[in-house]
């Protein structure tokens, strides 16, 4: 973990409101907590070279027991301004961390803080470790916060986030 600097608040009472308009009524009775969101900064590595990444943490507030992480690996970015941590607009990983899970969406390497770094697209080495390395920084962040992890962790993506996730799912298991 090298720095985690919030960038947004919302009221679990806006995030059942967003959720209806969003058509998951079926689930909103789940949100329960307000959320955080921090923009992330963690140490990991390209080819051998230490690095900084980055990504989104959404973190539920006043939780009463332990809490799961949740990796959610967003789809193919072309645009670095598209990078969650760049962007910063609402993309429903808020939901989860509404529901009590601590949730995070890593940029991958190539955007955001690593933006220097040409994408390693479909590397599975990197995907892999974008995502296990800001786990590792989401532990030590909840550590210095005093929020209580249950141990366990939860992986999902689609499009380039699909492969990433096995990636790091196959890295995790290894």
């Amino acid at each position: 973990l090298v720095s985690a600097t919030q960038t947004a608040a919302y009221s679990y009472q806006d995030l059942r409101i967003i959720g209806a308009l969003l058509g998951f009524d079926d689930f909103t009775d789940v949100l329960n907590h307000d959320v955080a969101v921090y923009r992330m900064v963690y140490r990991t590595s390209y080819h051998g070279d230490a690095t900084e990444a980055s990504g989104l943490l959404f973190v539920p507030q006043n939780l009463q027991e332990s809490a799961p992480i949740v990796s959610l690996q967003h789809g193919t970015t072309f645009l670095k301004n598209d990078a969650p941590s760049v962007a910063g607009e609402f993309s429903g990983v808020e939901l989860f961390a509404s529901a009590g899970y601590v949730a995070l969406m890593p940029d991958y390497l190539g955007y955001g803080k690593s933006s220097s770094i040409f994408h390693p697209y479909y590397d599975r080495e990197h995907s892999a470790k974008a995502v296990t390395d800001m786990i590792l920084a989401v532990g030590e962040f909840a550590e210095q916060e005093g929020i209580a992890l249950d141990g366990r962790v939860f992986l999902a993506g689609y499009s380039e986030g699909g492969y990433t996730t096995m990636a790091a799912a196959q890295a995790m298991q290894n």
